[in-house]
């Protein structure tokens, strides 16, 4: 991966290893508690697993640390794109309903069928490669400390 993207990363520990592929397990970080959006954020939870490709030419063992890091900006895009398109749904679809004048609860109506066709859209939309979060093993050299960064 390249280094000078500038990269989200978490720390994990390899949990099982085998030819193809490595599972970490992502711990709880301290940090979590004193958060303000510790109850709304997915890092939050006691523990999580992600498989990993095994990289070809690399030793790993269970119980290794290792960092596993996604591009900043892909996580940006792909944060936006899920909050804003079914904002934007919901919008356009009370502004037409308002237009066309019609009664406060038909404009709620149409408000949330507007949201409703926003989460549709954004499944599809979701699956565009160039939104997808890849998530990688950081090379030997760039590690990053033990809690999410952004450098």
């Amino acid at each position: 991966m390249n280094t000078a993207t500038p990269m989200i990363a978490r720390s994990g520990r390899i949990v099982k290893v085998d030819d193809n592929h490595l599972t970490i397990r992502f711990e709880r970080q301290s940090a979590c508690s004193a958060c303000r959006a510790a109850k709304a954020c997915a890092g939050n939870t006691p523990s999580a697993e992600l498989v990993l490709a095994h990289p070809p030419g690399t030793r790993y063992c269970t119980g290794d640390l290792v960092e596993v890091g996604v591009a900043e900006d892909a996580a940006l895009r792909a944060t936006l794109v899920t909050y804003l398109i079914p904002l934007a749904g919901f919008v356009l679809a009370m502004l037409a309903a308002a237009a066309a004048g019609l009664a406060d609860g038909a404009i709620v109506l149409a408000s949330l069928a507007g949201l409703g066709g926003g989460f549709v859209a954004l499944r599809h939309i979701a699956r565009r490669p160039g939104l997808q979060l890849q998530p990688a093993l950081l090379e030997p050299g760039t590690s990053i400390p033990d809690q999410e960064t952004h450098p």
